[in-house]
């Protein structure tokens, strides 16, 4: 058995806080079921395929839901 000590819990469990969002961070692809808002993809492939190939570090947002399709990703 392994003991976690609590300061390092705490620190877990605000790391992991930090990590979670509600809202896509500013310059992000976002991708939504059936949006039909300008900007954001309606499945992850078209996210992915929007995406500059020049390296350049990206984020994809992706709120909830049931999304069905194979993603390649080229970069």
């Amino acid at each position: 058995m392994r003991t976690i000590a609590v300061p390092y819990l705490a620190s877990l469990i605000s790391s992991a806080w930090a990590a979670c969002r509600t809202t896509p961070p500013e310059g992000s692809a976002v991708v939504k079921l059936n949006t039909t808002t300008l900007g954001q993809f309606a499945n992850l492939s078209s996210a992915v395929a929007s995406l500059p190939s020049d390296g350049s570090s990206q984020t994809i947002f992706i709120y909830p839901g049931k999304y069905e399709e194979q993603v390649l990703v080229n970069r």
